[in-house]
């Protein structure tokens, strides 16, 4: 069931845990990224972005979903964040957001710095949807 289901990752995972979340909010309760991929298509253009999926479902996702975001300040990613997270407020779809200065695109550290983090935001997700 959505209560017990969520999704998390990192990179071209992270983007699609945001992506999936925000796709389908009537299948899960939460997702989390670590330096997510945000903003890309398939090449073919046949699968919508996060964004246009954040749009699509903007009602669903802000009641039903938790949303938590991780980059660091030095990642090649983190402009996406910043576009992304612009349209998330505009939706008034909340979310939580970590930024580390110093910190690229390295899943050892952003494990580090936010990973207990994470699975905090998961759990308390899980507890407050059943």
């Amino acid at each position: 069931d959505r209560e017990g289901r969520a999704l998390c990752g990192w990179s071209m995972g992270g983007g699609g845990a945001i992506r999936f979340a925000l796709k389908y909010p009537e299948m899960f309760c939460a997702a989390a990224s670590m330096a997510a991929a945000i903003g890309w298509q398939s090449e073919d253009g046949g699968d919508l972005t996060a964004s246009d999926y954040a749009e699509k479902n903007a009602e669903a996702v802000r009641t039903r979903t938790k949303l938590m975001l991780v980059c660091g300040e030095d990642d090649g990613l983190f402009s996406r964040h910043e576009l992304f997270l612009g349209l998330l407020d505009a939706l008034v779809i909340p979310y939580t957001f970590e930024a580390y200065d110093g910190v690229g695109h390295d899943l050892g550290s952003l494990k580090t710095l936010a990973g207990a983090k994470i699975a905090e935001m998961l759990a308390r997700s899980y507890a407050e949807a059943r």
